[in-house]
């Protein structure tokens, strides 16, 4: 009989609204106390507490930073279409995939494309 979640998604869904966004730099000294919870050295340890509290421990916080950065990741992902939406709508040839580097130079192509269709050169 299972008495967790069935995976990690189930787990984190809603943590990141319910707990908190969580900064890089959190995330990282998270990771450095998860890191010292195997080893005598001195250093803090990850932080766990029972009752769980939200604002502090450790594996909460962690699964905050998870959830919110799969949001981020899917908001980046659909402001790379719309881009690439909007930039094919004016003769461009672009899709979502492209790089970074080759989408910093859409608005030039895009002005090329719009004096095309304006007949200019």
């Amino acid at each position: 009989m299972r008495a967790g979640p069935a995976d990690l998604s189930e787990l984190l869904d809603g943590v990141a609204v319910t707990h908190g966004p969580v900064s890089h730099d959190e995330a990282e000294q998270i990771l450095l106390r998860f890191n010292a919870s195997h080893w005598d050295n001195g250093h803090e340890k990850a932080r766990y507490t029972i009752p769980a509290d939200p604002q502090r421990d450790d594996d909460i916080r962690l699964s905050a930073y998870i959830a919110h950065q799969r949001a981020r990741d899917a908001e980046v992902a659909a402001l790379r279409q719309i881009i690439s939406d909007a930039a094919r709508e004016v003769g461009a040839q672009v899709s979502p995939e492209c790089s970074l580097e080759f989408m910093a130079l859409l608005p030039r192509e895009i002005a090329l494309a719009l004096r095309r269709a304006e007949g200019g050169r």
